[in-house]
């Protein structure tokens, strides 16, 4: 008899690849998603579907109770907001709720997708990278979010949970690092300031099997920074997509002091709703150092990742231009 996984967030850009890496793996898949939601995408996939009601404890518990998932993945969440509650009530909160329902049945792992960003970045000149029992220091709305999740998680007595933090994360589907395709295919590199950076970054397909990954080990109550074992900067980022898209780039420095003032006015006319550029964003952007070791994940999960930025970007690239997003 196949296993039941339940993956929260399923119509989401993560929650999609977690999906198809569940089927690929033999398991009986349920897609949880919100009612009205979007999920047109999903229809070719071999799935049932969970409506869930996440602000609603009972709710879920009663989901659970009926269909008696052997794992759950919890992916929903939201990375952009117009103030700190938003994110608490969404990251945090309905984290808690997952948690107490799925004590009702206790599954074999509860799996939480959170963030990096729940640990904050590192100074430059620190070159072994974030580790796992880092003092976790996040510097940005959402990455305060993750880390109350995590805690909340780490509450639960009766649950065998684990806790994935990836960093940057891009692939098919992905929005973020996709309007700066978009720029570099117009023929414009942008940079924020002159500060040094080192960044980080994790494809999709890689995340999503390393978490499946995780359902299937022995370990528990573990946390594992995620990425792609590789180092980058802007420069190199913009190197690999020009080169893909094959564009000479015309470059431009912006001034940090500039980009905060843009925050400012994007926060102050966006009206309650997630502005593309806000105060949050740019305490993301200018960190220094989003470099983190992934020996942990290697070791106790055999985990492996096939695609450094050059492979993933063009499997994402490709992807954009045959579904005309670029």
């Amino acid at each position: 008899m196949k296993k039941k996984i339940l993956i929260t967030g399923a119509n989401g850009f993560v929650g999609y690849h977690l999906l198809k890496a569940a089927l690929r793996e033999g398991f009986e898949v349920f897609a949880g998603i919100r009612e009205g939601s979007d999920f047109a995408h999903l229809k070719n996939l071999d799935v049932q579907y969970s409506y869930l009601k996440y602000s609603d404890t009972n709710s879920l518990k009663k989901d659970f109770e009926n269909k008696k998932y052997d794992y759950i993945i919890h992916a929903a969440g939201i990375t952009k907001a117009a103030n700190y509650e938003t994110y608490e009530r969404i990251n945090a909160d309905y984290t808690w709720n997952i948690a107490k329902a799925a004590e009702t049945i206790n599954p074999k792992k509860i799996i939480f997708i959170s963030s990096l960003a729940a640990l904050g970045p590192a100074k430059y000149d620190e070159n072994e990278g974030l580790q796992e029992n880092r003092n976790p220091k996040p510097v940005t709305n959402y990455g305060k979010s993750k880390l109350v999740a995590e805690q909340h998680i780490k509450k639960s007595s009766d649950l065998n949970w684990m806790i994935i933090r990836p960093t940057a994360v891009y692939g098919p589907r992905e929005k973020d690092l996709l309007l700066i395709i978009k720029m570099i295919n117009k023929g414009i590199e942008v940079y924020l300031g002159k500060n040094k950076q080192i960044l980080s970054f994790i494809y999709v397909e890689d995340l999503a099997d390393v978490a499946i990954k995780a359902c299937l080990s022995e370990k528990v109550r573990e946390c594992y920074n995620i990425s792609d074992g590789h180092q980058y900067d802007t420069q190199k980022l913009s190197e690999i997509v020009s080169k893909e898209l094959k564009k000479k780039t015309f470059k431009i420095t912006i001034p940090i002091s500039i980009i905060r003032v843009l925050a400012n006015v994007m926060e102050e006319f966006s009206r309650g709703k997630p502005s593309i550029l806000n105060k949050d964003k740019v305490r993301e952007l200018i960190a220094e150092n989003w470099h983190c070791s992934i020996e942990k994940a290697q070791q106790e999960l055999g985990f492996e990742p096939q695609s450094n930025l050059e492979k993933g970007m063009k499997n994402t690239i490709e992807w954009y231009k045959n579904n005309k997003w670029i």
